[in-house]
Order: C-alpha cells, then structure tokens, then sequence
C-alpha cells in the first residue's frame, strides 16, 4: 500500500516538471504567433523544443527563437 502512494507521488511530480515548461511553451509560441501572424508551426519543431525543454527545464528560455 506504501509502494502505491509513492508511485502516485512521483506520477504527480513526474505530470507536473513536465506539464509546466510545455505550457510555458506553449504560451511563448503562441504570443509569437498573435504578434507576427504566423498560425502554422511544424510539429517536428514543436516535439524538439519539448524534449528540449524536458531535458533542459531551466534553459529552454534562452533558446527560444526571437
């Protein structure tokens, strides 16, 4: 019963490091598509910049494009 409550601990924390930066993503992409009209980006793109950020929570910020 231990063993249950530790793996739904670290399913939560595991949702959470990865559900935060992709939203924050998200957003950064999509303010970039309000201000210069483009609403098509590649999914190729989209997938590198979440395993990017994933693997580099702090720095994904910084490499941005913009």
């Amino acid at each position: 019963m231990n063993g249950s409550n530790n793996n739904s601990y670290i399913m939560k924390l595991f949702i959470t490091c990865f559900s935060m930066p992709l939203s924050i993503i998200i957003f950064s992409y999509a303010s970039k598509w309000l201000l210069s009209g483009v609403t098509v980006i590649t999914a190729v793109t989209v997938l590198n910049e979440v395993r990017a950020a994933t693997g580099q929570i702090v720095d994904f910020q910084a490499r941005l494009p913009g």
